[in-house]
């Protein structure tokens, strides 16, 4: 990998509302041949050079992807971090993240924990929409919502279009504290394997 960085002006990200360093980069893929990303597989990303301003705060977990291939999910990887941006490889939800990449909504950890902690929740198109582009594109015509459950299946269970519709909601709602904080709660199991998923070592 071939980078080159350098500084570019911090009023780009003003919509974020966050003062990190905003710079420059230039990539070229680990697989190029030629200068060009054939195993991407479309004309579209037959490109010499990613050439953009991004916002290096982005941080992203991906989930709900089990029915995807391996290639997918690795290429996926590979373009989060052309496009500047900070892949966290975890099983676990993972607090600093900003942006989590999932199939579709689920009941799964990170997605709830997602939600709890107002993050991107997107659709997977986002990473290959902003790669195709050479830059980060905007988040909320790529955020899961109701609508874009129901788009993909329309036999969708009620209780998901609702964990869907949620998103945008604990989003734009969500402050520093979280919906649930100064709570103290019990879980009650006689199964020991199932509380092996609250715990963290």
């Amino acid at each position: 990998v071939v980078s080159r960085q350098s500084s570019g002006s911090s009023g780009i990200n003003a919509e974020y509302g966050q003062s990190n360093v905003i710079s420059t980069t230039t990539t070229l893929s680990p697989f190029a041949n030629e200068n060009r990303i054939s195993t991407l597989g479309s004309p579209r990303y037959m490109v010499q050079e990613i050439s953009s301003t991004v916002v290096t705060h982005k941080r992203f977990l991906l989930t709900g992807l089990n029915n995807c291939k391996h290639e997918t999910k690795e290429r996926m990887k590979i373009m989060i971090k052309q496009l500047g941006g900070e892949y966290i490889e975890c099983p676990n939800f993972v607090e600093r993240c900003t942006h989590i990449v999932l199939g579709k909504p689920n009941t799964g950890e990170k997605y709830m924990g997602g939600l709890m902690t107002g993050k991107w929740l997107l659709k997977t198109e986002y990473v290959e929409d902003s790669y195709a582009e050479g830059y980060w594109l905007e988040e909320e015509a790529y955020e899961w919502t109701k609508d874009a459950v129901e788009r993909l299946n329309p036999e969708t269970d009620q209780e998901l279009a609702k964990l869907a519709s949620s998103a945008r909601r604990c989003r734009l709602r969500y402050n520093a504290e979280g919906p649930f904080h100064g709570w103290t709660a019990s879980i009650l199991s006689n199964h020991p394997r199932r509380l092996e998923c609250y715990e963290r070592k």
